[in-house]
C-alpha cells in the first residue's frame, strides 16, 4: 500500500475532485436543479484554484505518502551498514554499505519504459537523516538515461550535494517474508570536490 501511496501527489487528487465537481456542475445544469447551481460553480472553482496551486508550486512533487509520515511518523528504522573510506583519483570518498535488510527506495518508471528515476527524494532522506547527513532537495534521472552507458544501470548521482558528489547504488531486494521485490539502497559514496 505504502508504495502506492508514493505515486499519487496531492495534485493528482485535486485533479480527480476537479473533474467529479465538473460532472457535478454539468448534472445540475441538465437537470436544472437552479437551486445547486451557485453550489455547483463554487465548489468547481475551488478545486480549480487548488488543483492550479499545486500543479504551480513545489508541492506537486507532495504525495499522500508524505503527508502522512508528516502528520503519522512511522517507528525509526533501523539500518545495518559498514562504512568505507578511500581515495579514487585524487579524490577522497566516503561509502556507506547497507547489509540485508537493505533500505527501500521509492522510484518511478519514466514514460519509455526503460529507466527508473527518483522523482520524489524522500525515501533517500530517511536513510541519509539516520546517517546524520544532509538532505537532498530534489530527485534525479537513473545515471544511465544521462550518460547513455548500461555501466550505469542502478545508479543515480547528485552533483550538487552539499558534501560533494553523492552517488546512489541501488538494487532488487525481496521485501520482508513475501514474494515481491522491492527496489532498495544497497550503498551511498560521497565523494569529496577539490
Amino acid at each position: 500500500m505504502e508504495k502506492y501511496l508514493q505515486l499519487i501527489s496531492l495534485s493528482d487528487i485535486a485533479g480527480i475532485f476537479l473533474i467529479f465537481a465538473l460532472f457535478w456542475l454539468v448534472k445540475v445544469l441538465t437537470k436544472k436543479e437552479n437551486e445547486n447551481i451557485f453550489k455547483a460553480i463554487i465548489l468547481l472553482l475551488f478545486f480549480l484554484a487548488i488543483f492550479l496551486y499545486l500543479s504551480q508550486s513545489d508541492s506537486n512533487k507532495f504525495t499522500i505518502s508524505d503527508l502522512k509520515n508528516n502528520f503519522f511518523p512511522g517507528k525509526t528504522i533501523e539500518i545495518k551498514y559498514r562504512i568505507e573510506q578511500g581515495v579514487i583519483n585524487r579524490n577522497e570518498y566516503i561509502k556507506y554499505v547497507f547489509k540485508k535488510p537493505y533500505p527501500i527506495l521509492s522510484v518511478k518508471m519514466d514514460k519509455s519504459g526503460s529507466y527508473f528515476n527518483i522523482v520524489n527524494p524522500e525515501s533517500v532522506n530517511k536513510v541519509l537523516r539516520f546517517l546524520d547527513l544532509p538532505e537532498l532537495k530534489e530527485g534525479v534521472s537513473e545515471l544511465s538515461f544521462v550518460t547513455g552507458s548500461v555501466y550505469d544501470t542502478s545508479h543515480y548521482r547528485w552533483d550538487k550535494y552539499s558534501r560533494g558528489i553523492l552517488i546512489l547504488e541501488k538494487t532488487l531486494c525481496r521485501s520482508g517474508d513475501s514474494l515481491t521485490m522491492d527496489h532498495c539502497i544497497l550503498g551511498i559514496t560521497i565523494q569529496q570536490r577539490y
